[in-house]
């Protein structure tokens, strides 16, 4: 897939440096245009970026690179993990619009709570990469715990009991179950059953309706919900 590179152009009026963003062609323009009206907004009301300096967006993070005499963003490749970084938005725009897009589907765009992928969330200790059905559950959160919980719908375990139960990153998690990283802006109170069947979503024990043309409508009839989005 080919790449694009958009740069910004009005930080220089306060003696900043631009940014170069790349971007693979899977990313709409317009999302890359608005990010970066928020860097040059930010650079106008006085953010000064180095080399270095990391950026919170949505779940992801980007990291400032000076590269000769501009700025370039760099992303988590959502390969490794410690976190390697490479050059581009692409990863970091696909995810956020994907959150975006799912809590759309439910109704929920008004309450979207991306969780940091330096957040911690719990997993059942019986938890397998191979394993596909699902439940996300997601409870209180907090400055550093994203409230999420992820076990298997058919698990022997009783995760009520802490000891069936281990803490792991929301990065590692998004590494290990790619399918699950697009649902994890859900608002607390949210609760997803992947199955072969039909995905269900309810919070706080009520069903909630998926819009029909929706991103999630689409993905359930195509028999999609279990794979990587």
């Amino acid at each position: 897939m080919s790449n694009n590179v958009f740069r910004t152009t009005k930080c220089s009026a306060y003696e900043h440096p631009e940014f170069t963003l790349v971007f693979d062609t899977s990313v709409p323009q317009a999302d890359i245009e608005v990010l970066a009206s928020f860097l040059e907004d930010s650079v106008a009301e006085g953010t000064r970026y180095k080399d270095g300096d990391l950026i919170t967006v949505g779940s992801m993070l980007f990291r400032v690179a000076m590269i000769k005499d501009a700025l370039s963003i760099e992303e988590p490749n959502l390969l490794s993990l410690p976190i390697e970084w490479t050059q581009g938005v692409s990863r970091t725009m696909q995810l956020l619009r994907l959150q975006k897009d799912i809590a759309e589907s439910l109704g929920l765009e008004d309450e979207i709570d991306p969780p940091s992928i330096r957040c911690s969330l719990l997993v059942g200790a019986n938890l397998t990469l191979q394993d596909k059905e699902l439940v996300l559950d997601r409870v209180n959160a907090s400055v550093c715990d994203s409230g999420w919980f992820v076990g298997r719908q058919d698990s022997e375990l009783n995760y009520e009991d802490k000891a069936t139960l281990k803490r792991i990153s929301v990065y590692q998690a998004i590494l290990n179950w790619p399918q699950i990283g697009g649902f994890l802006a859900l608002p607390v109170g949210c609760r997803v059953e992947f199955s072969r069947q039909k995905p269900r979503f309810t919070r706080n024990g009520r069903d909630l309706e998926i819009k029909s043309g929706s991103l999630i409508d689409a993905l359930a009839k195509g028999s999609l919900m279990n794979e990587p989005l």
